[in-house]
């Protein structure tokens, strides 16, 4: 990403609305796997859920994680 695409980013994750929207994701996996009787179902949402939660913490942390990547690039070359 650009450094511009990655300060949109940073700013979505910090603001109100982004913690919003995935603590809103979150409660809806969270509940509907709570209340869930089909097992493969359950299997699906907490599938669901781990998948945002590793997306939360991607875009949370894509910025550090392109500065480690740049600087291993560089330490190789």
């Amino acid at each position: 990403m650009s450094d511009d695409e990655l300060e949109y980013v940073r700013e979505f994750m910090n603001s109100s609305p982004g913690r919003r929207v995935f603590a809103d994701i979150e409660a809806g996996l969270t509940n509907e796997w709570r209340d869930c009787t089909d097992a493969a179902h359950r299997e699906h949402l907490w599938r669901m859920l781990q998948a945002v939660l590793l997306l939360q913490a991607t875009l949370r942390d894509a910025e550090a994680n392109k500065r480690l990547t740049l600087r291993s690039i560089r330490a190789q070359s």
